[in-house]
């Protein structure tokens, strides 16, 4: 019990995981022109970015730049980094 995995188990892991890395060349014909940002990925790296909106802070951890711009333009600036943040 715990921690411990079984062999057989392990094998699984490792086959479930390779047996999806190509995913995309199974993908349905009418998907294939569908923007990638517009499609739900089971697994994808979403966690935690349901609260973000157009309205969220840039965070000032990020460069000068950036500040600038969200400054300057947040309008602009603020929709390009949420649409960056949901798919990361």
């Amino acid at each position: 019990m715990g921690g411990q995995v079984s062999a057989s188990n392990s094998f699984s892991r490792l086959h479930c995981r390779n047996a999806n890395e190509d995913w995309m060349s199974a993908l349905c014909p009418r998907l294939w022109d569908v923007p990638l940002h517009h499609l739900s990925i089971p697994g994808s790296h979403d966690t935690m970015t349901y609260c973000l909106n157009k309205k969220s802070p840039i965070s000032h951890e990020e460069s000068r730049l950036l500040q600038l711009l969200n400054k300057a333009l947040p309008c602009i600036t603020r929709p390009v980094v949420l649409k960056w943040s949901v798919t990361q």
